[in-house]
């Protein structure tokens, strides 16, 4: 058998850049604050006791929208039980 008659395989493959050269460098993970189920039972308990269970007085501080971080951070270091953003201000 003569080299011309011999033919060389050839091997074509896509590469996925995304997927076969690029590496997860972050994992990201959250978490909602409630699930659907635990806030209907609490308002449902809030309608039943409103009497003995005021939401108004289970905030312990209103903060306007621009300090939002300033809430997140008092709640953190347990400064206030119940933080509330108010979206704006009442004119």
């Amino acid at each position: 058998m003569s080299q011309s008659s011999v033919s060389t395989p050839t091997l074509v493959r896509e590469i996925n850049p995304h997927r076969q050269i690029n590496h997860k460098h972050v994992d990201v993970h959250g978490r909602w604050g409630i699930y659907f189920s635990h806030l209907y039972c609490a308002v449902g308990i809030l309608r039943r006791h409103h009497d003995a269970l005021s939401w108004r007085r289970g905030v312990s501080r209103v903060y306007l929208l621009e300090n939002a971080m300033k809430a997140l951070e008092d709640v953190e270091e347990r400064r206030v039980v119940k933080a509330f953003i108010a979206p704006r201000t009442e004119t």
